[in-house]
């Protein structure tokens, strides 16, 4: 338990179903928050009175965008997002908030402003040694172009869409049966005698004539054609290699630390223990009860007189401190969950706290000793603020290198550049349209910019994640389809993998009917000149880590079969024919001891579908209400 208080909890603004990949973190508000649309800004959508505008759109869109590259490591081209369709993401999310919104105060919810309060002071970007600073908060707003007004107008409303969305999920719950049901379902392990049938080794019995090649790639010359492509020379300096040559006074030195001193700190830090008592995220209001009463009279018996130790040995759900008199050891400000920092280190050394909930639970704690965070002087971390204090210096005496040469560059003498300066370096790339780039930390940023200038033509400064830089093109191919002679080769492996894909399928399909007419698999099998190999047992919740120990007999079909029947199957590279070879019983051990976890998990899926559903009702009213108008196109 104290290893997973250490983790802290990941808030949420918003949870989203999943049409609307583009979840609001507090954290991203300074994107949206404080932009005050004016009256005319063209307006794109329009939910009863409310209207978006074209910005708004635009900086949904952007978000969407960025939080996909997240979610999927950064690696999201243009072909991807333009599948995913993040226009209409983003103008779905944005009606959607609104909506939940008006819902919201429908239903009579409100939030105060000591909760937004409460809120701000929470939030890790506002404070100094885990305590709110209330200077850096309107420093922060004000470098985002944000105002306190606007900022706090925005939390409220956040605020107020998560009690909607507690309210809409309260009416989820996880009957034990159906927890169990699922669990079965998931876990009941098969495992299958199966035959494979591997297209490849049917290529050596397709023929191939020029006609036929030919009249086959007429039919699919879509298949073949190949995308814009630009060849562009990028220009980059990297702040590192100016880091060397910049140098610093004494003063600069002192300078960066008076604007920088947080940053070299000590956070507080709490020596405390506490007694849990454990509360599933599924629990009834009898459980919710009971575990009240429970911690009552831990209190009560503290309050006695009784050694706190004592008492968490006997009565805590932590297993792991509670061994310990319940022992959490030491840990600075902003290591636990944001309510167990809040209750502790509220509290003086010795003194014992009123019992508080987290996500885990009902805690009681004590702190044991306190040592306060500190900003150490100048002298004392000088090496460490002369390291930072050059890096910045290196990167905006790179920022402005880079714009002297950005204002002042020709094309023609765009390589003379590092001649120049010998700190920047030149690439040449060769870009397909919807493609990532390889070595470059930005590639999407480079490649919309890149397709979007005329052959020979200068970009403006790019910021990337490296440095700066400037990309100049130098030559455009548009999408072209080849020529057949010259991608003869490309077109007759194509071809030989269809038809001897469909000769696998043909044979599996003549394996299965004779099997199906009495013979056995094993025999069929011998016949047609194949082996019979058995998968070990499987389940639906383990087969894909299964299918990496190279076993091709693991299918979904597989947890359908009926004892005696024989099927065949798509596979990898081909096909496979199986039949059942036994179905184990469910380990009822270790269905017991994941079955907490597992439940709470199944009430998580849940309740986002209950909430999916609940936006999407309060879509259709709306739409069927004519209160729901896309006026303008998305994709501007």
């Amino acid at each position: 338990m104290s290893a997973v208080l250490g983790q802290g909890v990941k808030k949420w603004v918003l949870q989203f179903l999943i049409w609307l990949v583009a979840i609001t973190f507090v954290g991203s508000a300074f994107m949206v928050w404080g932009m005050k649309e004016s009256q005319q800004e063209e307006t794109v959508a329009s939910i009863g009175e409310e209207v978006i505008t074209r910005r708004q759109f635009a900086q949904e869109r952007k978000q969407i965008e960025e939080n996909l590259r997240k979610q999927l490591g950064g690696q999201v081209d243009a072909a991807t997002l333009q599948s995913l369709n993040t226009p209409m993401m983003a103008i779905n999310s944005i009606i959607a908030r609104n909506l939940q919104a008006n819902a919201a105060r429908e239903a009579g919810l409100a939030v105060s402003k000591e909760e937004v309060k409460d809120a701000i002071m929470g939030m890790k970007d506002f404070q100094v040694n885990g305590a709110f600073d209330g200077n850096r908060y309107l420093d922060l707003l004000k470098k985002n172009g944000i105002t306190p007004a606007s900022f706090e107008e925005g939390l409220q409303s956040d605020i107020l869409q998560q009690k909607m969305v507690a309210l809409v999920e309260r009416v989820a719950l996880m009957p034990d049966i159906e927890a169990r049901n699922y669990y079965l379902f998931e876990n009941q392990p098969v495992a299958v005698d199966y035959v494979k049938l591997n297209s490849v080794d049917f290529e050596k019995n397709v023929t191939v004539s020029d006609d036929d090649l030919k009249k086959w790639f007429e039919g699919r010359k879509g298949d073949f054609r190949e995308p814009e492509s630009r060849v562009f020379r990028l220009l980059l300096l990297t702040p590192q290699a100016l880091e060397q040559k910049v140098t610093l006074t004494d003063a600069e030195i002192s300078e960066y630390y008076s604007g920088h001193s947080a940053e070299f700190g000590e956070k507080d830090e709490i020596h405390a223990r506490h007694i849990l008592v454990s509360l599933p995220l599924n629990s009834s209001q009898q459980e919710i009860a009971a575990a009240g009463e429970k911690i009552k009279k831990a209190a009560e018996r503290i309050k006695a007189g009784e050694d706190f130790g004592k008492v968490a040995q006997e009565m805590s759900g932590d297993t792991a401190s509670a061994k310990n008199g319940g022992d959490l050891g030491t840990f600075k400000r902003g290591t636990m969950a944001p309510e167990f920092d809040k209750a502790v280190f509220g509290l003086m050394e010795g003194e014992i706290s009123q019992p508080f909930s987290t996500q885990f639970g009902l805690h009681i704690a004590q702190v044991i000793s306190k040592k306060p965070g500190r900003v150490p002087p100048l002298d004392e971390v000088k090496q460490k603020v002369e390291a930072s204090a050059r890096r910045d210096k290196a990167k905006k005496e790179a920022y402005a290198l880079m714009q002297s040469v950005a204002s002042s560059v020709k094309p023609e003498a765009f390589a003379a550049v590092t001649d120049a300066h010998p700190e920047i370096k030149i690439n040449t790339y060769t870009a397909a349209k919807n493609v990532t780039l390889a070595n470059l930390g930005d590639s999407k940023k480079v490649t919309d910019l890149v397709f979007g200038l005329n052959e020979r033509t200068v970009s403006g400064l790019i910021d990337l994640p490296e440095g700066y830089a400037l990309a100049i093109v130098d030559n455009v191919r548009p999408p072209i389809t080849p020529l057949f002679e010259t991608i003869k080769q490309k077109v007759e492996t194509a071809y030989k993998a269809e038809k001897a894909a469909k000769l696998a399928e043909e044979e599996s399909l003549r394996m299965e009917k004779t099997a199906k007419a009495g013979k056995p698999l094993g025999l069929v099998a011998k016949e047609s000149g194949y082996a019979v190999t058995r998968t070990p047992p499987f389940s639906r919740s383990n087969m894909a880590s299964a299918r990496q120990s190279g076993v091709e007999g693991m299918t979904t079909e597989a947890f359908t079969l009926s004892e005696g029947e024989v099927r065949g199957a798509p596979a990898q590279n081909g096909f496979v024919i199986m039949a059942l070879a036994e179905k184990p019983p469910v380990d009822e051990k270790a269905m017991s001891e994941k079955m907490p976890e597992f439940s709470r998990k199944l009430l998580r899926e849940k309740r986002a579908r209950v909430f999916s559903e609940f936006l999407t009702n309060l879509r259709k009213k709306a739409e069927e209400k004519g209160q729901v108008k896309i006026i303008a196109s998305m994709n501007k």
